[in-house]
C-alpha cells in the first residue's frame, strides 16, 4: 500500500519506537497496543520507510489475532503483504502469509488456508527458508489429518519434524510428534502411537514441559480406552486430573474430562459420564474451547437420548445449536435423531422436511453467491482481456511506429550520407581542376621558358657573341680614332642588345603599368624604332584586366 508522505528521519524513528512498543504490549493489553498504533498512524504520512510501514501494517495484524477479530487481521496482513512485496523481503512475505494462513484456518476457509501453507511451503523450499517450511509442512500435515488422508499427513508430520530436529527445536518436533501420535491412532495403528507416546512422556518430563506433558499422557491414555481397557485409561487421567488442578490449568483439565467421560460411557456408566461431559463443557465454555466443547456437549446429547433424559437433552441441544445459526443443520440432525429414537416417525419426517428445506436454501444461496463470484470472475477476466487488446494494440503501434522513425532515421540517414558523398566528391573534382589548371598553367610557363631560353642561346649565340668576337678582332686591329670610334659603335649596340633581352626576360613596365599599357608602350617603341606599322587590338576590351603577375609576365 503506496502512502504519499514527506520524509522526516523523527517522525520515522517515533514511528518505529511505536511499533515495537505496540508489539509487545499485545499480550498484557491489546487496548494498550491498539492505542500506540493509533498514535502512530498519523507519523506513516510522514516518514517514507517502506519497511516500517510494512511493520506497522503486520504488527496490528498479530494484535487483532489476540483480540480473536480474524477478518480484520486478515485484512492488515494483505497490506502487510503487498508492502512486503514492494521493497522485496521475502523472509517476512513468508512469516505474515503464516499468520494469514492462521486467521483463514480460525475463520473456517480451510481450502484457502490449505492453499496458502502449500504456497508457503513452496516458496520457503526454493528460498531455503527451513523453519518456515517447516511450520508450512506441519500445517498442511494436520489439515490432511482432518480430511482423513492420514498417511499424507504422516508423510509432511515426518519432514516437519526433521527439519525442526536438524534446527535443535525441541518443543516444535514434541508438538509435530504428539500430533502424528493421533494420527496414528486414528488409523488403529495402536503399537506405534504408544511407543510414540511414552518416549514424548520420558522427552517432556525430562524437559520440564509440565503441560505438554499432561496432554501427550491424556492421549496415551485415549489408547488404552480404544483397546478395551478404560480402567487404565481412567488411572491415568485420575493423575493427570490431580497435576492439572494443581497447576491451574483449564484447557488440560477440560480435556481430560472428556476424556474420563469417554471411559465412563465405555463402561455404561453414564451417570459418571453425565458428570464428566457436564464439567469438560462448563471449563472449555469459560476458557472459550470450543473444539472440548462442542465434542463433550454432542456426547452428553447422545448419552441423554440413551437414557431417555428427554427434557434435559432438548434444553441441551437448544442451547448448543440454536444460539448459534451456523450450527442450525447440526441441530435439525440431533431433533430428527432424537424423534426417530422416541418412536415419533411423524416429527422426524417433519424435521428432515425442514432439514432438507434448510440444505437447499443454503446450497441455493451457496450457488447464487458462486454465480455471483463466477460472475464477478467472468467480468475482471473480460477486462483483462480488454486491458491485454489494448496493450497488444498500444504495442503494435509502439513497434510500428518504432519501425516509421527507423525507416525515417535511415533514410535522412542514406540522404545525409549521399549529401556528404557528393560535397566530397564536388570537392575533390574542384580541386582536381585547380590542380589541373595550375599545372597547365606550369606547363606554359615551362614551354615559355623552353622558347625564351632557346631564344636567349640563340641570339647570345648569334648576336652578342658574334658581336663581341668582332670587337675583339677590331680591337686587336684598330689603330685610328676611327676605328676605335667604330667599336665604341659596336659596344654600344651591344649594350642596347644586352638591355632588350634582360628586359624581354623582365619587362620593368609590368612593374609601375597594367597589362595592356605595358603592350601599348611597346607596340609604340617598335613603331618608333622600326619602319613597321604595327597596330594593337584587344578583344575583349577587359581581357587581361585582373590577371596575376606570373600570367602578366608570361603574356608579355
Amino acid at each position: 500500500m503506496k502512502l504519499k508522505v514527506v520524509n522526516s528521519p523523527d517522525s520515522c524513528s517515533k514511528l518505529m519506537n511505536l511499533c515495537n512498543l505496540a508489539f509487545y504490549e499485545r499480550e498484557h493489553s491489546t487496548s494498550s497496543a491498539l492505542s500506540y498504533l493509533n498514535e502512530a498512524k498519523p507519523l506513516l504520512k510522514k516518514c517514507d520507510s517502506t519497511s516500517l510501514h510494512c511493520g506497522y501494517f503486520n504488527t496490528i495484524g498479530s494484535i487483532f489475532i489476540f483480540k480473536q477479530r480474524y477478518d480484520s487481521a486478515i485484512h492488515y496482513f494483505q497490506q502487510a503483504n503487498e508492502c512486503y512485496r514492494e521493497v522485496n523481503q521475502f523472509d517476512q512475505i513468508l512469516s505474515s502469509r503464516l499468520n494469514l494462513a492462521a486467521c483463514l484456518q480460525n475463520t473456517d476457509r480451510e481450502l484457502q488456508a490449505f492453499s496458502t501453507y502449500q504456497e508457503i511451503y513452496e516458496q520457503a523450499d526454493s528460498l531455503k527458508k527451513w523453519y518456515i517450511k517447516g511450520i508450512a509442512a506441519a500445517n498442511i500435515g494436520q489439515h490432511y489429518s482432518q480430511v482423513g488422508l492420514y498417511h499424507n499427513a504422516i508423510s509432511y508430520y515426518h519432514e516437519s519434524a526433521e527439519i525442526f530436529r536438524s534446527q535443535g527445536r525441541t518443543s516444535y518436533v514434541i508438538t509435530i510428534n504428539s500430533n502424528l501420535g493421533t494420527v496414528y491412532t486414528s488409523l488403529k495403528m495402536y503399537s506405534v502411537a504408544k511407543t510414540l507416546y511414552e518416549d514424548l512422556i520420558q522427552l517432556t518430563g525430562s524437559n520440564r514441559m509440565i503441560a505438554m506433558n499432561l496432554t501427550i499422557r491424556g492421549n496415551y491414555a485415549e489408547i488404552y480406552r480404544r483397546i478395551g481397557n478404560p480402567d487404565k485409561s481412567l488411572q491415568i487421567l485420575d493423575s493427570i486430573l490431580i497435576e492439572s488442578e494443581n497447576l491451574d490449568n483449564p484447557e488440560t483439565e477440560s480435556l481430560v474430562y472428556q476424556c474420563m467421560g469417554n471411559c465412563y460411557q465405555d463402561k455404561q456408566e453414564f451417570k459418571k459420564a453425565i458428570e464428566c461431559f457436564k464439567k469438560a463443557i462448563e471449563i472449555s465454555g469459560k476458557f472459550q474451547n470450543w473444539q472440548v466443547h462442542d465434542i463433550s456437549s454432542i456426547r452428553l446429547g447422545y448419552i441423554l437420548l440413551k437414557i431417555d433424559q428427554i427434557d434435559e437433552f432438548e434444553q441441551l441441544i437448544d442451547t448448543l445449536y440454536l444460539n448459534d445459526s451456523s450450527r442450525y443443520e447440526d441441530y435439525l440432525e440431533v431433533k430428527t435423531l432424537y424423534y426417530e429414537k422416541n418412536n415419533k416417525p411423524h416429527l422426524a419426517l417433519k424435521v428432515k422436511s425442514d432439514l432438507l428445506e434448510y440444505i437447499l436454501h443454503k446450497d441455493s444461496l451457496e450457488l447464487n453467491e458462486q454465480i455471483s463470484t463466477l460472475a464477478a470472475e467472468y467480468q475482471t477476466l473480460q477486462k483483462n482481456q480488454q486491458l491485454a487488446l489494448q496493450q497488444a494494440h498500444l504495442e503494435a503501434q509502439q513497434a510500428e511506429l518504432k519501425t516509421k522513425n527507423w525507416i525515417m532515421y535511415a533514410g535522412a540517414g542514406s540522404t545525409l550520407l549521399l549529401l556528404i558523398i557528393g560535397l566530397l566528391e564536388f570537392k575533390r573534382r574542384r580541386e582536381k581542376n585547380k590542380i589541373e589548371k595550375e599545372r597547365a598553367v606550369l606547363k606554359g610557363k615551362q614551354e615559355m621558358a623552353e622558347i625564351l631560353q632557346n631564344k636567349l642561346s640563340k641570339e647570345l649565340h648569334d648576336g652578342v657573341g658574334y658581336s663581341l668576337r668582332l670587337i675583339s678582332e677590331k680591337l686587336n686591329k684598330a689603330d685610328t680614332n676611327e676605328e676605335l670610334k667604330s667599336v665604341l659603335k659596336e659596344v654600344n649596340a651591344l649594350k642596347e642588345e644586352v638591355r632588350v633581352l634582360s628586359y624581354q626576360l623582365s619587362p620593368l613596365e609590368l612593374d609601375k603599368l597594367s597589362l595592356e599599357e605595358a603592350v601599348k608602350l611597346h607596340v609604340s617603341k617598335i613603331n618608333d624604332s622600326t619602319k613597321i606599322s604595327t597596330s594593337l587590338n584587344i578583344y575583349p576590351e577587359d581581357c587581361l584586366q585582373d590577371l596575376n603577375s606570373d600570367i602578366k609576365n608570361d603574356l608579355f
